[in-house]
């Protein structure tokens, strides 16, 4: 799948927050931040990349995700390390770990932890 934009990940993700959404009810919820023109333009952006279908709906074209949220959020996530960590998976979570140092709770942490257990473990069975 072809990386987006910054742009078109916010639309992207309107679409899956709105469902089958016509490209008047994503341009509603940017409120007057992208033109029309714009926002139909960045669904076609995203129909071309392959991460949404669209289809006739009277004279509209209503709006569909090709993947799964989940999966679209790690092929986010994958572009975010490899833009901004240069694929450094450690720096990535170490500056999350910094930014939101006063949010965890020990449970949490305790989660993460045995996190990179089950995946210290599943790799090494490999």
């Amino acid at each position: 799948m072809v990386p987006i934009s910054r742009r078109e990940s916010e639309i992207l993700d309107c679409v899956y927050k709105l469902g089958k959404p016509t490209a008047k009810e994503v341009m509603r919820e940017f409120k007057d931040d992208l033109s029309y023109s714009t926002i139909r333009t960045l669904l076609k952006n995203l129909v071309d990349k392959g991460w949404l279908d669209r289809e006739e709906k009277g004279l509209k074209y209503i709006y569909l995700p090709k993947i799964d949220r989940a999966t679209a959020a790690k092929k986010d996530l994958k572009r975010v390390i490899s833009t901004y960590y240069s694929n450094s998976l450690v720096m990535a979570v170490n500056s999350f770990l910094d930014l939101n140092k006063d949010d965890f709770s020990d449970a949490e942490l305790q989660q993460l932890e045995k996190l990179v257990k089950n995946k210290r473990k599943e790799i090494n069975k490999k």
